[in-house]
């Protein structure tokens, strides 16, 4: 009988230690996880002042460079032959973030970023526009420690519109300004 004894009384300590191992195991896993996250999506509500929404996914590539992938609809009011209409679109964006000046590696704070972006509106029947946009922003990103992000921009961009069809009354042509505000999670 005390053999029994003393081998449950091994067994107990040889599960108390698995359960401490898997716990500072699980721990450290957590703690590493939230330190190298990789992935944010975020949507810019200023955009719905102009009739869009855009949303956006970044993609760590290196520890102080990343990726960004944005798709945006759109709506807007134009005139066609006189008359006002509503045409609606979608677009794309494409940027790559270097970040720097801190301790915080991608995708988390100051950052620079050279763009590109596009967009085509229509009405259905052949009147529309479309844009074309180069240019930068810097800002600065927040990534709080349960996943959600803040990311606050401004910048420039040299602006193109070509309208298609019997659209006019659009002639905002050179370089504009760029002010974003974008909420989003990392993980």
């Amino acid at each position: 009988m005390s053999l029994l004894i003393k081998q449950k009384h091994i067994m107990k300590k040889v599960l108390s230690l698995l359960l401490v191992i898997i716990l500072a195991a699980s721990v450290s896993f957590a703690q590493e996880s939230e330190t190298t996250k990789k992935n944010v999506i975020k949507v810019n509500p200023l955009n719905l002042i102009f009739g869009g929404i855009n949303i956006s996914y970044e993609r760590v590539l290196f520890p102080s460079g990343a990726l960004q992938v944005g798709l945006t609809f759109s709506s807007a009011e134009v005139t066609v032959n006189t008359t006002s209409e509503r045409i609606t679109g979608i677009g794309g964006s494409v940027g790559y973030r270097w970040y720097f000046g801190g301790s915080k590696d991608a995708p988390e704070g100051w950052y620079a970023m050279p763009r590109f972006q596009f967009s085509s509106l229509s009405d259905g029947s052949g009147n529309g526009i479309n844009t074309t946009s180069i240019g930068a922003v810097a800002g600065y990103q927040w990534i709080w420690d349960g996943g959600f992000a803040l990311d606050v921009f401004l910048g420039a961009q040299n602006t193109s519109f070509s309208t298609k069809g019997d659209v006019s009354g659009v002639s905002i042509n050179g370089i504009l300004p760029v002010i974003g505000v974008a909420l989003g999670y990392s993980f």
